[in-house]
């Protein structure tokens, strides 16, 4: 979809990053105002852009009404326990000192199986889990 028009930016660049823009996840303010300007010069960007707004709405009011549960307050603290180690460590990490408790666990598991003297290797699972506490 274009209006055929040269861009500074590129209607495909523009429609694929959408999200980010309808998300208010562009921080740098160059980056945002390129997009402004797009829309601007670009009707069928911007038809586009209103539409995924107005679908974006309507699903996040469609999910406001429909999911009115509350977390379980264990599941509240296990979070906010998890936040703040995930924190704490960032924290030391900036300040060049590694964190004290990250644990590490790797599984690997590899079967053989010989049919007819031929021997099948498979692979099955390999895990790398990084558990704060």
């Amino acid at each position: 979809m274009s209006c055929g028009n040269p861009h500074q930016t590129s209607c495909e660049e523009i429609l694929n990053a959408m999200f980010i823009f309808l998300d208010h996840e562009i921080e740098d303010a160059h980056q945002y105002q390129a997009f402004e300007i797009h829309f601007q010069e670009c009707p069928p960007c911007m038809g586009t852009m209103v539409q995924e707004r107005q679908a974006l709405s309507l699903i996040q009011s469609l999910l406001n009404r429909s999911c009115q549960e509350v977390a379980p307050e264990e599941l509240i603290n296990r979070i906010h326990e998890q936040t703040q180690a995930l924190a704490a460590e960032m924290n030391s990490m900036q300040q060049g000192s590694l964190p004290t408790e990250t644990h590490f666990i790797s599984g690997y598991t590899r079967t053989e199986i010989s049919v007819d003297g031929v021997t099948q290797i498979i692979e099955t699972s390999h895990e790398i889990r990084r558990d704060f506490f």
